[in-house]
C-alpha cells in the first residue's frame, strides 16, 4: 500500500493556496516521491499567515502564479491518485479548498477525479484514542 500525504498553506483559512507540499510513501514510511512548491510574491494579507507560515517557507522552490501552482500539484497528484490512499491532517477547509480549486480549473475533465475518499488523519487518530479508552 502507498500513501499520498499533502499539506497546503493558504492566505487565511479560506484564502487561496500559495504553498503546497506532498509526499508519496510506502507502507514502511519510505519516501518514494515528493512535491514542494510556492508562489513567487503570493501577496499574503492574513496577519497570522504572515507571522506563522511565511518565515518557514523561504527555501521552497517557486513558480510564477497560483494557477501554475495548482497545475503543477494536480499533475503530481494525478500520477498517484489511483495508486495511493490520499491523506491529510484536518483537510477542511484548506486542503479540501485546494482540491476544489484544482477540479474547478478543469471541471469537465476533473469532476470525478477525487480524491474519493480523502482520509483525515486527525479523525483516524481520534477513533484510535476512543477505542483505546474502552
Amino acid at each position: 500500500m502507498k500513501y499520498f500525504s499533502f499539506d497546503v498553506e493558504t492566505d487565511g483559512l479560506y484564502g487561496q493556496a500559495f504553498a503546497i507540499a506532498a509526499l508519496v510513501m510506502d507502507e514502511n514510511g519510505q519516501i518514494l516521491d515528493r512535491f514542494c512548491e510556492k508562489c513567487v510574491s503570493p501577496g499574503i494579507i492574513d496577519a497570522w499567515t504572515k507571522e506563522n507560515c511565511l518565515p518557514y517557507l523561504s527555501e521552497i522552490p517557486e513558480c510564477e502564479s497560483r494557477t501554475a501552482l495548482r497545475q503543477h500539484f494536480w499533475a503530481f497528484y494525478s500520477r498517484y491518485r489511483k495508486k495511493c490512499v490520499i491523506v491529510a491532517d484536518v483537510p477542511y477547509p484548506v486542503e479540501a479548498g485546494l482540491l476544489r480549486a484544482c477540479v474547478e480549473d478543469n471541471l469537465v475533465e476533473r469532476k470525478f477525479q477525487g480524491p474519493y475518499p480523502l482520509i483525515d488523519v486527525a479523525s483516524v487518530l481520534c477513533v484510535i484514542q476512543v477505542m483505546k479508552s474502552k
